[in-house]
């Protein structure tokens, strides 16, 4: 036994929780929406939640729709206007999933679909409600409407064919500018209960056609009715009213009582309510035009919230004019300063303070005592709770160990002979004798067992320790093993301790022990940093499991905290995921592995509730409740007031009453799973709006029933809003996004909104995501596929069109380029041989000439100077020979012209040409007539012989083929052209002598290719007209400067 001076217990009597355990928090929690937050208007008159999960608000200016995150504003375009925007709507009522109906203060109805995404009029499908003025519509049976109207009501199937109307006026003879009615209700019996704004309260039997006012008791006639709601069970019609306030109607007696709200403390003003709505048998809330009055129905007490705007805990404004209440127990306030939500806040989870002088210590285990008392081990001793005390305070202990320098204890737990174990983070374990049923725990004897007091311990730091079925002792040390004492030895003064080490004797695989657990069987279970074990007694040792598709040395998924469930399976909670201890079918067991990728926030602490779930701490502020039989995860978030809640790697432990607790780095935490209102996981996120290029895209439904759009090449621009319509005003939400064709990462976002802009054509897949409020993403995707089609610019046909010419244009381009170069040299070619040919042809004339014309005058000259000087005879004269020289000379002269016209250099070339022509005239009988607008200087002195060689032989074939009788030759100018024209009367070109196969070659034969070819020569444009019987046109275009 450790000298007791070191062993001393001081008590710190100092109250460090005043009240309870848990402080109490205010039972309602309340948020506002105004204009600032996106409403059309600050006025509320309607609100209904949807069977998709949309929250529909009407005001006096618009309809919204709200997603948790952002509100929507519905119009109406008509005639060039907003339509909606001019309505006062009163109300909004779903008549089947995705059909709904908004009432308007001007009498008319909209009707809205899902599946069609538009507003329309009423009237537009029944043409009878175009001279009915509805005032509310409600849904009265599975397929029964009730239209309350200025006149009456009117019941109609859900297809809006109408069943009966009831005139007021015509069936109780009441004054027609008093017959408007409020609201209709339809009781469990088939009656109605009609709400009037002059009469009060009316009742009609459909079966009898009989119409009554009133009922017994406070009469509610000749006054307002605002609203109306039956209770839970329909035996009791509540009723919100002007005059006498605040009714309650027996259904079945028909007797109404008033509700008396001037009495207590906070008296509420008679006779001005407006709005109700209950919850359940317990709770009813009022609305009037000051405030609001929540109803205790079991204990008639009320409480009043008045509207304070400078207060968020109230509503924004006084006036009330409507009271919805959702599934999740949440009332939707509207007023004439916007909409509250007003939540009840059930008392699940609540913290427990567990330092001195008010700093939180770690706590680090639990210990229920079998007198009720409750035992905390923290770092800075223990706290026990003793509950007789009336306060419910806490006493503070601080227990000073063997090591001066820790005061962290771990795990307190009562042996059968009820003396009080704890273990230690560096002094040991210590038994305080008889602790547990001392009435003074001051004067308990207590003992500390170290390294130093020899008892056989083999480490200072023991974390856990337990009682097996046999009463033994075990506790598990990190870096000593597993400690083991006797059930015979645990009130022994001197007790000596077995220690399992690492061996392979033993089997114990690491002396770093985790955690360790008894379970119902007996068993010992335990998990160290290499993985889970188990204790054979009847082999003395260790055996361990094998981790279920884990690799061999992977540590990371093995157990850290153990706990068996009240069906007696073991469960391990780990840094990454969820274990069971499963049967491997072999006699044997391992470790299965669950949630392993849903849970990357690790597993702390994993306890069994009353109904099997499984709770279990995180690194995220959460705590998770599992249930195994239907694999369903859920939770709660413990971010409150600021400050978030961190699971220590202490303990948990539950009480009696089935209340969980779980220890915390600062504190502890207290669940009471009957009070938990969790989130399954199961929210389903929603596309609320689709934007293309800043405008509400047109699509034929709703975007929430949206899966597909398709857009062209200008809407490339697009904003998807999306929410996972969950109201909670605590809600910590993760969104993330994927686009599929873009970009495949997922990218996280702070608002359920994104943007795309300058989308290429093309098909792409949007992928949302994101947490429910139990934190964890969603295994559904919303998914959104976008379609953009292309420009016929941006097809693939006209890319591969592109650039098949963009590489064929170049070889095109080339090919005409080489055909034009051999055309030109094919026509250069031909030219040239024509030339020859020319050439030829002239040089046999012109020999020819010479040989028939000079040639054979000269050899007549020859044989007669022959004879003359041989004297024979006398055979010419000398006249004669001179003829015959003068002939010969003509001749050359002739010759010489052809070859090349001097007059040219003698004359130039207009009077050579005219001198031509001249005398081919005189010759030939055709008359050519030449003029010239052109002076001498002005032709080029190479382009002379072209021209007069072209006039030569136009005027040649004018000759031959026209048949002519006049020819004109004119040259002209036409700004810097020269402009040569040759035109007869002849009989034309024929067809068989034109020639389409080479450009400029219009009309074939050697005279006109000569002439194509001098043209050339000039750098000039060759034209030739021609028409039977109307003669032929040569005109030759040229510049002077462009000599080719």
């Amino acid at each position: 036994m450790f000298p007791l001076k070191f062993l001393s217990l001081i008590i710190l009597t100092a109250s460090l929780l005043t009240g309870n355990i848990i402080a109490a928090a205010d039972p309602f929690s309340l948020k506002s929406y105004t204009e600032r937050d996106g409403l059309s208007d600050n006025s509320v008159t309607g609100i209904l939640r949807d069977t998709k999960g949309f929250v529909w608000i009407t005001t006096a200016f618009g309809i919204n729709r709200f997603d948790g995150e952002r509100f929507t504003l519905f119009t109406y375009p008509h005639k060039g206007m907003d339509y909606l925007l001019r309505n006062n709507f009163t109300g909004v009522t779903e008549i089947s999933p995705g059909v709904l109906l908004f009432t308007a203060y001007s009498g008319e109805v909209y009707i809205y679909s899902y599946s069609g995404g538009k507003l329309r009029l009423l009237s537009s499908l029944n043409p009878d409600f175009n001279e009915i003025n509805v005032v509310n519509v409600n849904v009265t049976g599975k397929n029964e409407l009730t239209f309350s109207t200025s006149a009456g009501f009117i019941v109609t199937d859900l297809k809006f064919n109408k069943i009966f109307n009831i005139d007021l006026s015509k069936k109780g003879g009441y004054d027609p500018a008093r017959t408007a009615v409020n609201l209709v209700l339809k009781d469990k019996s088939g009656n109605y209960w009609i709400g009037c704004y002059f009469l009060g309260l009316l009742h009609y039997d459909p079966g009898t056609g009989k119409l009554t006012e009133g009922t017994a008791g406070a009469n509610p006639v000749d006054m307002q009715i605002h609203d109306m709601n039956f209770s839970s069970d329909s035996a009791y019609l509540w009723i919100a009213a002007t005059g006498p306030g605040l009714l309650k109607t027996n259904v079945s007696e028909k007797y109404s009582t008033i509700i008396n709200t001037d009495k207590g403390r906070r008296p509420f003003p008679f006779g001005r309510f407006t709005a109700i709505s209950i919850a359940g048998d317990s709770l009813l809330l009022a609305g009037s035009r000051n405030g609001l009055l929540i109803y205790n129905l079991n204990e008639g007490r009320f409480a009043v919230y008045s509207g304070d705007q400078n207060k968020k805990e109230t509503p924004p404004e006084n006036v009330i004019n409507t009271i919805y209440k959702d599934e999740g127990a949440r009332f939707w306030i509207g007023t004439l300063g916007g909409v509250s939500v007003l939540s009840y806040n059930t008392p699940a989870a609540r913290r427990i303070t567990s330092g001195a002088g008010g700093t939180d210590a770690e706590v680090t285990g639990f210990y229920f005592g079998k007198d009720g008392k409750l035992f905390i081990a923290t770092s800075r001793g223990l706290i026990i709770k003793n509950d007789s005390e009336d306060e419910g305070r806490l006493a503070d202990f601080r227990i000073l160990t063997g090591n001066p320098n820790t005061e962290t204890v771990f795990q307190p737990v009562e042996d059968p002979v009820g003396n009080l174990w704890l273990g230690t983070w560096g002094g040991g374990i210590i038994r305080i004798n008889k602790g547990v049923h001392s009435q003074d725990i001051i004067s308990a004897r207590t003992d500390n067992f170290t390294i130093q007091t020899g008892n056989g311990i083999s480490n200072d730091f023991v974390k856990k320790i337990l009682f097996d079925k046999s009463g033994n002792f075990w506790a598990a040390t990190w870096g000593g093993g597993i400690l083991k004492l006797s059930h015979e030895s645990l009130s022994s003064a001197s007790p000596v301790f077995e220690t399992y080490r690492n061996s392979e004797n033993t089997g114990l695989i690491s002396d770093y022990v985790l955690d360790i657990l008894c379970d119902k069987s007996g068993r010992i279970w335990l998990t160290t940093s290499k993985g889970v074990q188990f204790f054979d007694p009847e082999k003395e040792r260790f055996v361990s499991l094998p981790i279920w598709n884990e690799p061999e040395g992977n540590y990371l998924n093995n157990p850290v905290f153990l706990h068996e469930s009240i069906n007696g399976v073991i469960w391990g909670g780990t840094y990454t995921g969820l274990i069971r201890i499963e049967a491997d079918g072999k006699g044997g067991h391992k470790t299965g592995k669950l949630f392993f990728d849903r849970l990357p926030f690790g597993t702390y602490q994993p306890l069994s509730d009353a109904a099997g779930n499984i709770w279990f701490g995180s690194r995220s502020s959460r705590i998770y409740r599992f249930n195994p039989a239907t694999n369903e995860l859920n939770g709660i978030d413990l971010y409150t007031g600021g400050r978030g809640f961190s699971f220590s790697l202490g303990a948990s432990a539950a009480d009696k009453s089935g209340h969980l607790f779980f220890a915390g780095v600062s504190g502890a935490v207290s669940i009471n799973p009957a009070f938990v209102i969790t989130s399954s996981g199961k929210n389903i996120l929603k596309i609320s709006g689709i934007l293309v290029n800043n405008k509400p895209a047109l699509i034929n439904a709703d975007p929430s029933e949206v899966t597909e759009i398709v857009l062209n090449y200008k809407q490339n621009n697009i904003t998807v809003n999306f929410g996972i319509l969950d109201y909670h005003d605590d809600k910590v939400i993760s969104y993330r996004y994927r686009l599929e064709g873009a970009d495949n990462d997922w990218v996280m976002v702070s608002d359920p909104s994104v943007t795309f802009s300058n989308l290429s054509p093309g098909d792409y897949t949007l992928r949302l995501s994101s947490t429910g409020i139990n934190g964890l993403w969603q295994t559904k995707e919303t998914t959104l596929r976008i379609k953009i089609t292309a420009a016929f610019w941006q097809t693939v046909y006209f890319r591969i069109f592109t650039g098949i010419l963009i590489i064929t244009i170049p070889g095109y381009l080339f090919y005409r380029k080489s055909r034009a170069s051999k055309q030109e040299a094919l026509r250069q070619t031909e030219f040239s041989s024509a030339i020859i040919r020319l050439q030829e042809e002239e040089r046999r004339r012109v020999s020819g000439e010479l040989h028939d014309s000079i040639g054979q005058n000269l050899l007549v000259l020859k044989n007669i100077f022959d004879i003359k000087s041989r004297g024979d005879i006398e055979i010419a004269d000398d006249s004669e020979i001179s003829d015959l020289l003068k002939d010969s000379i003509n001749e050359l002269r002739s010759i010489s012209n052809d070859l090349y016209p001097h007059q040219l250099e003698q004359l130039g070339f207009i009077k050579a040409s005219e001198s031509m022509l001249r005398k081919i005239s005189k010759s030939k009988g055709i008359n050519f007539n030449f003029s010239s607008e052109v002076t001498e200087t002005e032709i080029p002195q190479g382009h002379k012989i072209h021209l007069y060689r072209i006039i030569q032989e136009a005027a040649s074939n004018v000759i031959k083929h026209s048949g002519s009788e006049n020819c004109k030759v004119s040259l002209n100018r036409e700004g810097d052209m020269i402009i040569l024209i040759i035109e007869d009367d002849g009989i034309g070109i024929s067809k068989t002598h034109r020639e389409d196969k080479l450009p400029g070659d219009e009309l074939s034969g050697m005279g006109m290719k000569n002439i194509a070819g001098r043209a050339g020569m000039l750098g000039g444009e060759l034209s030739i007209s021609t028409e039977s019987s109307k003669g032929t046109t040569i005109i030759i275009k040229f510049r002077p400067e462009n000599e080719s």
